[in-house]
């Protein structure tokens, strides 16, 4: 498995193994923005939401294709 512009690439080449490589380094992100919020309970919340709107909802959203028609 290799990461090549940000998307992974599996020996089998099968995309339910590049999905489960995907899941794994967002939930490394998601596991971040939990630890953010609880060191950071007195936050305001719209200081939470801006952090999740630039750091966790980019990195969800990476790979996301939307098609037009």
């Amino acid at each position: 498995m290799y990461i090549y512009l940000g998307s992974p690439f599996t020996s089998d080449g099968s995309v339910s193994s590049a999905l489960k490589v995907h899941a794994k380094t967002i939930l490394s992100h998601v596991l971040k923005f939990v630890s953010f919020v609880k060191k950071n309970n007195v936050v305001p919340f719209v200081v939470k939401r801006r952090v999740f709107d630039a750091a966790l909802l980019s990195c969800l959203l990476d790979g996301c294709v939307v098609v037009g028609s």
